[in-house]
């Protein structure tokens, strides 16, 4: 493994201010909105410069201007939408504070919302109104990308700070966008604040981790498990199912990373807009008596993945932590990617690595996508086989599963399709060597 590996886990790797490369979308500094289309009252008709609102100093923006929905109070709803734009760089980065008002993403492709415009949206909802939400969302075509940001909460104790958020952007370079902000609650937290949007070639935000949102799903994990009862001998999760474990033994702990769903309020399911899916986290001494630890890996909606999929533990020969698992995104035409993270000695704080994906659908390889990686060494080489299957020209299919190959679990070249058989796509393959033979092993499920 490369020395850059364990010194990257410990830098930064984010920009927090603008440089001479990045284009400038929008700085609320003019007396009007100019382009942009605005509807409702929340907004406004210009941008603001008042240091108070609602008795509350506002702080972190740049300049003298900024956006906000607070024009008309908490009651006041609105959407201003930016006129198009040519996505020119790897990111978008904006300063947003406001109430942390996600919506109901139940619907991912809402038609009172989107249309055949490509779209970048900052909206909330509250559970009382239809329609309109609270997020940042992204659509090409009548096909939405998930790429939504609310802010932090509002406090009515403490001042309204505006913090950077980005989005990565990468798979999107080329296409047209909007860029949506909405204000449809109108509950005491209702109101959303922006500034100086930008597009750039370097997050403002650290997008490698995401503690926010590991510690409001934990919280909310720890308030539902108050109210379910536990099995006493096998290991259940606190709240909610799990499935797709990986087992490791590391530094005397056998460690148990499973998919769980901690937020109960959203169905999660493959239909909607809601991120889905987490790598939850226990471990034990002997097998029998488990501890629940924070959850390990989120959905990086920010970068546009729905979904984690099961995936595979392992320790590199320096002995450090990666966990590698098939990243869902919502970006359209874009299948299942391998994705990493690293972790620490403990396996309970973990970033994902800036060279994500370590494998992408390529036309060498004729399975597209896959799933449930696995992984494994020979002849001093690292080995990743990814389950799956190869399209047929009379429409069959044969499942079986990719490998590839690396030196140093971060740079990942494809080797070929060892094995296809007459079934339906392989799951949770394994390949092995047994004396002077190779083993193969998959489950042959879907589609």
């Amino acid at each position: 493994m490369r020395p850059g590996l364990i010194l990257w886990t410990i830098g930064a790797v984010f920009c927090s201010v603008c440089t001479a490369e990045d284009t400038l979308l929008a700085d609320f500094e003019q007396p009007n909105f100019g382009m942009w289309e605005t509807a409702g009252q929340a907004f406004g008709t210009a941008p603001d410069r008042q240091l108070i609102q609602d008795n509350q100093p506002v702080s972190g923006y740049i300049d003298m201007g900024y956006l906000h929905s607070n024009h008309g109070g908490r009651l006041a709803r609105g959407i201003i939408t930016s006129p198009p734009f040519k996505i020119t760089r790897r990111y978008l980065n904006f300063l947003i504070a406001g109430g942390h008002l996600p919506g109901d993403r139940t619907q991912r492709h809402p038609k009172e919302l989107w249309g055949d415009e490509c779209v970048i949206s900052l909206v909330g909802r509250d559970g009382n109104n239809s329609g309109i939400e609270h997020h940042s969302k992204l659509a090409v075509g009548n096909r939405m990308i998930t790429r939504w940001t609310t802010g932090n909460g509002l406090d009515p104790a403490k001042p309204i700070r505006l913090e950077w958020a980005s989005w990565d952007l990468r798979r999107l370079v080329g296409q047209t966008a909007r860029i949506r902000i909405v204000d449809n609650n109108t509950g005491p937290e209702g109101a959303i604040f922006i500034d100086q949007i930008l597009l750039s070639d370097q997050p403002a935000q650290d997008l490698l981790s995401n503690p926010d949102a590991i510690r409001r799903a934990d919280a909310w994990i720890a308030s539902a498990a108050k109210h379910v009862q536990r099995r006493g001998f096998h290991f259940s999760p606190p709240f909610s199912g799990m499935s797709g474990f990986t087992l490791v033994h590391h530094g005397g702990w056998y460690h148990n990373l499973y998919l769980n769903y901690p937020h109960a309020k959203g169905t999660g399911g493959r239909g909607d807009a809601q991120p889905r899916l987490f790598f939850n986290h226990a471990r034990s001494r002997d097998l029998v008596y488990w501890e629940d630890l924070p959850l390990a890996i989120w959905p990086s909606h920010d970068s546009g993945e729905h979904a984690v999929i099961s995936g595979v533990v392992d320790v590199s020969d320096e002995g450090v932590p990666m966990i590698f698992y098939p990243s869902m995104t919502s970006d359209p035409g874009v299948g299942p990617e391998q994705w990493a993270a690293v972790g620490d000695k403990n396996l309970i704080n973990w970033r994902k690595v800036p060279e994500n994906p370590m494998t992408r659908p390529i036309p060498e390889n004729p399975m597209p996508g896959g799933v449930d990686p696995f992984i494994f060494r020979e002849g001093g080489l690292y080995y990743m086989g990814i389950s799956g299957y190869v399209p047929q020209k009379d429409g069959k299919i044969r499942g079986g599963f990719s490998l590839f190959e690396s030196n140093d679990l971060l740079d990942w070249n494809f080797v070929g399709v060892p094995f296809t058989t007459a079934t339906k796509s392989w799951e949770e393959a394994e390949f092995f060597r047994l004396g002077d033979k190779w083993v193969a092993i998959g489950e042959h499920y879907g589609p």
